[in-house]
């Protein structure tokens, strides 16, 4: 039995929509712009000049035009006597004149009432909105879930949908979403801890936009608190359950933390929101957080968190960077330098010169290494998947921390000449303008941690910094004649896959680094090149019998020793083999 309340209702509603067409209708009347008509205004002319007239210009009687109401000789002798006499007492054409005359706007654009459609629909809204409101037992749900839809509801009461410009909606309906969740945050959670925090976040979101009085700036923080207000809800209220231990009951810093968290957080992406999506920034507002909790002495207010991420997000948008990283990465580097500065804050942030940015300068660093100043075509940047690229950035800033003068030594003079450019410059140019024919993306990150886990115990010797010419690196040297013995080999067997030749390199260059002398000094050429050359035909001949892919890398570091030690030459056969027979039976 339908409730009479409700048939009440229904009428009610009838009759708002009905009015609101009419008045639909009588506004657009009155805005829509006056056709006056122009008459016998001055003087006489000929009749036959005036038919001539308009017989060459019909598109002055067209419907709405300015002389439509012209129809006999009378009328267009009259309209041409107007005409004639307008032309000789003005320099403007008497045309022109006519046809600003004809429509009067009574409404300049912007004003007025709201499109037609907006009205009806926004009504319609309204009186969806008017009904449950009286009836809100009809949302559903538990009963929680009712009373915040139902609170929603009544903050939504007072909008008006159907007159509202775009930008009015929005910020009536962001502060009614607000206020909602500051209103029943009790309802969230039994925790009181976790209400305070959560309650702090949309307090901090009100205060902040409340306070703004112009349209402009309430537009820009608008638009940023109504991109981030339920990520960072979320995200707040996940990294305090999941960080117990960050909050003490009842402790007065909580609010304040983060208050100046959000304020960082904010203030941090300014002018780059376009990077972020909802979901990125509660991941981000998480990290943030927790950096904040467990480094509270070095972060004393939202300055220096705002400038740590702006700095990183202002790294990635250069020029360099964005055609390396692209957009898509920018937030997942972002979460990853807050992960890695929570647990390096010492080496990152120094106390004596916390405004350094060292994570900035790492991610300038990867952008040149893959980057067409040091790699050239960058060929090997296309091996890297969006997440292979952000792992790369992840083990970078991680070993950044643990070496920040080695790896980014000459930082301040050019940023192409650091350890870390150069060691990621020399491993992707070394490997040509195919580097998928040796290797996959999860194969180069592989070659880039043992070349820096290499290279920083021997930088000044496997580079060359005084240069940014990755060529002259004997670690851009070692990795090349590698790739050029396996390009120039048949490997009938096909025993050197992309797996077996990144296990190869990674095997001798710690082989080279701690042989040098023998590498530059050798009197064979090439002999990296010309090591793993007679192993391949080794292993293709007389030895495919004892030699397969798990035990070649093993043969070809060994060999290589021996060849650096000047204890065997790559040209004697017979030594050769005999070497290998050895090795291959230490092996087994």
């Amino acid at each position: 039995m339908i409730n009479p309340a409700t048939v009440i209702f229904a009428i009610q509603a009838g009759i708002k929509l009905a009015n609101r067409v009419q008045q639909i209708v009588i506004d657009r009347t009155h805005e829509h712009a006056a056709s006056l008509p122009v008459g016998d205004l001055v003087g006489d002319e000929l009749e036959s000049a005036a038919i001539d007239y308009f017989r060459d210009h019909k598109e002055l009687r067209a419907p709405g035009a300015a002389f439509a109401w012209v129809q006999s000789k009378e009328d267009k002798v009259s309209a041409y006597r107007t005409l004639m006499n307008i032309q000789e007492s003005n320099s403007q054409d008497a045309l022109t004149i006519i046809q600003q005359l004809k429509g009067l706007d009574q409404l300049k654009d912007g004003f007025g009432s709201r499109p037609a459609l907006q009205r009806v629909i926004g009504l319609v809204a309204e009186i969806g909105i008017d009904y449950f409101a009286l009836n809100p037992d009809k949302l559903g749900g538990s009963n929680g879930t009712r009373q915040v839809l139902a609170s929603f509801i009544s903050q939504l009461d007072d909008v008006s949908f159907s007159d509202s410009t775009p930008k009015d909606l929005l910020h009536d309906v962001l502060h009614a979403s607000i206020r909602t969740l500051q209103d029943h945050v009790s309802l969230l959670d039994d925790d009181r801890r976790l209400q305070t925090l959560v309650g702090g976040i949309t307090q901090s979101l009100l205060d902040d936009y409340e306070a703004l009085t112009s349209v402009a700036a309430r537009d820009r923080r608008g638009t940023l608190i109504k991109r981030i207000a339920s990520s960072v809800v979320r995200g707040g209220a996940s990294a305090f359950t999941g960080n117990l231990d960050l909050f003490m009951p009842d402790d007065p810093k909580a609010k304040p933390l983060v208050k100046q968290t959000l304020s960082g957080l904010i203030a941090g992406i300014s002018g780059k929101e376009d990077l972020f999506t909802n979901e990125s920034l509660e991941l981000i507002y998480k990290s943030a957080l927790t950096a904040v909790a467990e480094n509270s002495t070095v972060f004393t207010d939202d300055k220096l968190l705002a400038a740590f991420i702006s700095s990183t997000v202002g790294a990635l948008s250069t020029a360099q960077a964005g055609k390396v990283f692209g957009r898509e990465t920018v937030s997942a580097v972002v979460q990853s330098a807050l992960e890695v500065v929570t647990e390096n804050i010492e080496t990152l942030v120094p106390a004596d010169s916390p405004q350094k940015q060292i994570l900035a300068d790492t991610i300038t660093a990867i952008a040149n290494g893959l980057g067409k100043r040091l790699a050239g075509d960058a060929t090997a940047r296309d091996l890297l998947s969006k997440r292979q690229l952000v792992e790369l950035t992840r083990f970078a800033f991680a070993e950044v921390a643990k070496h920040p003068e080695q790896l980014l030594h000459s930082v301040d003079d050019d940023e192409v000449k650091t350890v870390l450019a150069q060691i990621i410059g020399s491993t992707a140019k070394a490997l040509g303008d195919n580097p998928a024919r040796l290797v996959t993306g999860e194969g180069f990150l592989t070659l880039v941690r043992s070349a820096v886990s290499t290279g920083v115990l021997n930088a000044d010797k496997l580079l060359k910094l005084d240069t940014s010419n990755v060529r002259d690196n004997v670690l851009f040297q070692v990795t090349q004649q590698a790739a050029e013995a396996v390009l120039a080999h048949p490997d009938p067997r096909r025993l050197m896959s992309r797996d077996v030749f990144v296990a190869t390199v990674t095997g001798i260059l710690p082989v080279v680094s701690a042989n040098l002398d023998g590498l530059l000094g050798s009197s064979v050429k090439k002999p990296v090149r010309a090591t793993l050359t007679a192993a391949l035909d080794l292993a293709s001949d007389t030895l495919q019998n004892r030699v397969n892919g798990a035990t070649l890398p093993v043969l070809v570091e060994k060999l290589l020793l021996q060849v650096l030690q000047e204890e065997l030459s790559p040209a004697d056969s017979a030594a050769l083999l005999s070497s290998a027979r050895i090795i291959l039976k230490n092996i087994a």
